[in-house]
């Protein structure tokens, strides 16, 4: 029998605008969403408890998205993890930061300004809550987005 726990989802944006929007639009598809504003605050927020989906920003203080998800997936390759934790990076610095997300392990690289469907088609398909596989026209393939 299926938990009746919320999704989780975690996002790591230090532009505090960018991240209330965004944590706001998610929550109003039920879910619980934390907002950090760093990539080292991640970290300690995703090994005190499990989440279903992880949005990262690239460019961040402290420790930026990349470095993130190379140290998640780190952690889950050492740990043998049965499933690894989907990772959306989003960026506004172009196509190199994408590109070097998805070398480092992000499921998904959108570039900003953020499609709010795409990112909730994502998180609903990511997190196992979407029944309709259908792919919104910019979802295509894994990747760059």
């Amino acid at each position: 029998m299926k938990s009746l726990r919320k999704d989780r989802i975690l996002i790591a944006e230090d532009d505090e605008f960018s991240g209330s929007l965004l944590q706001s639009a998610l929550r109003a598809s039920g879910p619980e969403v934390f907002l950090v504003q760093n990539g080292l605050d991640a970290l300690n927020l995703i090994d005190q408890s499990p989440l279903d989906v992880l949005i990262t920003d690239i460019d961040m203080p402290v420790k930026d998205g990349v470095t993130l998800i190379k140290e998640i997936r780190r952690k889950e390759a050492l740990q043998n993890a049965p499933q690894p934790l989907p990772i959306i990076a989003i960026s506004g610095g172009g196509d190199d930061e994408l590109s070097s997300a998805v070398r480092a392990g992000a499921t998904y690289a959108i570039a900003k300004p953020i499609d709010m469907k795409l990112i909730n088609w994502l998180v609903n398909f990511l997190g196992g809550r979407r029944r309709d596989k259908s792919v919104p026209a910019k979802a295509v393939a894994p990747g760059l987005l």
